[in-house]
């Protein structure tokens, strides 16, 4: 009798371990009823104005949405309703979306831009109006960290911090948003010499920009009219604040 119920006991639990083995995940599922099969795993999405960009793990590029002005970097203007892939490369480390731009570096250290170029946020030193495919940033260098893709249109504007620790600005400057001390539009990346070196993070807004130094302190510049640079009062600013 015993050695029945052992036999019993040991067949419920085998139809229990094939079972959930066979079931699929809650996630599985999920797409399957949804017509979809699961992406891949991710390392990071963003998100511009109708579009968005995907870097995934294996280090590919991935867009989808709005491509007037050929943001998703596939080559095309062509609106596209689902994920496609950006080029075939499989190095690419970090990705910044910006209103109708993207930015990326790969392993390498070296800086790509695509998309809209209204106002140089391209940062290749032309006017071109768009650039379809990813175009490599050459006259600054290489040995980039990060970068920040900000504004849309005519606002928009491009920042990027280097391994040394210097912060490099080009596009649209009308309220000082590249921190050079002006309000001239650039074409090609200039560095924000006020800033100096030591700088481990950026971010960039529609009018502003912002950086924190490796010794925790923040700083910001560009336009304050909603007092968004954090200093106390609504004046713009074209050099650095803290």
């Amino acid at each position: 009798m015993k050695r029945n119920k052992f036999i019993f006991k040991t067949a419920v639990l085998l139809f229990a371990i094939i079972t959930l083995v066979a079931l699929p995940s809650y996630s599985e599922a999920g797409a399957r009823q949804r017509g979809r099969t699961t992406a891949p795993s991710t390392m990071g999405v963003n998100g511009g104005a109708g579009f968005m960009g995907v870097l995934k793990a294996d280090g590919s590029l991935w867009s989808s949405g709005y491509n007037a002005y050929g943001q998703l970097g596939n080559g095309t203007i062509t609106m596209n309703g689902v994920p496609l892939r950006a080029g075939s490369d499989n190095d690419w480390t970090t990705l910044s979306v910006g209103g109708d731009h993207m930015a990326g570096i790969k392993a390498d250290g070296t800086l790509w831009t695509w998309g809209a170029n209204h106002t140089g946020q391209l940062g290749i030193g032309t006017a071109e109006f768009t650039k379809e495919n990813p175009v490599q940033i050459t006259s600054a260098g290489t040995s980039w960290r990060s970068v920040a893709a900000g504004g849309y249109n005519e606002t928009a504007h491009t920042i990027a911090l280097r391994a040394d620790g210097t912060v490099w600005a080009w596009g649209d400057n009308s309220s000082g948003q590249l921190g050079d001390g002006t309000t001239t539009q650039r074409r090609s990346p200039v560095q924000v010499t006020a800033l100096g070196s030591g700088n481990v993070a950026i971010a960039a807004g529609t009018y502003h920009s912002m950086a924190i130094k490796s010794d925790g302190t923040l700083w910001a510049w560009g336009s304050n009219a909603n007092g968004q640079l954090g200093i106390g009062n609504t004046s713009n600013a074209s050099t650095r604040y803290s």
